[in-house]
């Protein structure tokens, strides 16, 4: 019956998707959202119908709701460490992020007012950040090098006796660098120092696990793996205080309160247990694909790879294109959904992690963020890179004058 539903379901979508598109683009936007997995629509849909309960209900329903949420407490904890008591399902990655910072601050002691993040993290990260400032809370933004990568001796001189919380992400959401957050939470540890990480775009595509990493704060988003949108979690490890930010009802450990989204909830567990199934292959498979476009590319002169390869997710390519003008380069690529940076990232302004790569930089060259998944193929990076060949040199022709301002162009070298 489940999978008559999903068959109808899918079905329908398509009869809106023939009626509302006109000519399909290739996807190669997997860091702003995947698709969801249709195991995962699958598992959801009970919960979307005859198991509709709610958790707080005194009753059968209520109990068989309740059941599902600490399956799916349980699912999440066995695949990425801790105790299932601690993991916090939120709206999401954001949402979890702000509840890890405002949630310490507002708990710590007086005298312990000091946060550090790097000058790349989400704005989610960012923006919490320096609203906290406001209220009298005292902020260290690190700088990154010229690859995106963190000095952990600069970390390290940093602290200060005040120094209640580090955060840093796992993987960066525009230029795919992995950061080493298990040398991170254990400089951290060895201070006395609470160590969160939103690893939003790491979990599924590398290893990690909050038991090896030693992070005393995770937070992650379905969206990213397959999953619903609307659903996230955090960990928040047994030792830590926290205070909540919303109240009432007192679920989530009064952590988070409001009626849990069953449905949602279910499909985020779903969604890991087969994002980390999936893991290593597709990885790989993500590599290949990653190397393919890098070479297909050595043949257009004048762009340049944002961050290190080598420390670097398999699914992202972000580059920096001479002589085009942002303005005009995603509208001569409508056969493909692509983007600047960040979809949490105003189009109108320059990304505030390319600019974190060189401060110095104020007149930036074109960018593109790449990024591949499930749906993605050999044959459709190849019409990729193909195409934005094509239409990079085509631009250059219309408007010689900007190739005038040279890009620090850095020669890419690709090897498998």
């Amino acid at each position: 019956m489940l999978r008559l539903r999903t068959v109808i379901f899918y079905f329908s979508l398509l009869l809106c998707f023939l009626k509302s598109s006109g000519k399909a683009q290739e996807y190669f936007d997997y860091q702003a959202a995947t698709p969801c997995d249709l195991r995962v629509i699958e598992a959801m849909m009970l919960y979307f119908s005859t198991e509709f309960g709610n958790p707080s209900a005194p009753h059968a329903f209520g109990e068989r709701a309740v059941t599902a949420l600490s399956e799916a407490r349980q699912k999440i904890a066995r695949l990425l460490g801790g105790k299932a008591a601690n993991w916090i399902f939120t709206s999401g990655a954001t949402e979890a992020n702000v509840l890890a910072i405002c949630g310490v601050m507002r708990a710590a002691p007086q005298c312990k007012n000091h946060i550090i993040v790097c000058a790349t993290e989400h704005k989610s990260i960012l923006e919490t950040c320096r609203s906290l400032t406001q209220q009298g809370y005292t902020l260290t933004v690190l700088p990154v090098d010229r690859e995106g990568r963190l000095s952990l001796d600069l970390l390290k001189k940093s602290f200060r006796p005040e120094t209640m919380l580090v955060s840093i992400m796992a993987a960066n959401n525009e230029i795919g660098v992995i950061h080493p957050v298990a040398q991170i939470a254990d400089i951290c540890r060895k201070r006395g120092v609470l160590f969160h990480t939103d690893a939003t775009q790491a979990i599924g595509l590398i290893p990690f696990s909050v038991s090896l990493i030693g992070a005393d704060l995770v937070s992650f988003s379905g969206h990213k793996i397959y999953g619903p949108k609307g659903i996230g979690a955090l960990y928040v490890a047994s030792h830590v205080k926290i205070a909540p930010l919303l109240f009432g009802g007192g679920q989530e450990r009064g952590l988070r309160a409001g009626t849990e989204p069953v449905a949602l909830c279910v499909g985020l567990a779903k969604a890991l247990e087969i994002a980390e199934a999936l893991r290593s292959q597709e990885g790989r498979r993500l590599a290949r694909l990653q190397s393919l476009f890098l070479r297909r590319l050595q043949m257009l002169k004048g762009w340049r790879l944002n961050g290190s390869l080598q420390e670097r997710l398999p699914n992202n390519v972000n580059i920096s294109i001479e002589g085009v003008d942002r303005e005009d380069l995603l509208p001569a690529l409508p056969d493909f959904a692509l983007s600047t940076g960040s979809a949490c990232t105003s189009e109108a302004h320059f990304s505030h992690v390319l600019a974190a790569l060189d401060p110095e930089d104020t007149s930036p060259p074109a960018a593109l963020r790449i990024s591949f998944g499930r749906g993605t193929t050999g044959a459709s990076v190849r019409h990729l890179a193909d195409r934005l060949i094509e239409v990079v040199q085509r631009l250059r022709a219309t408007k010689p004058a900007a190739g005038k301002r040279a890009c620090k162009t850095k020669k890419t070298e690709v090897r498998i």
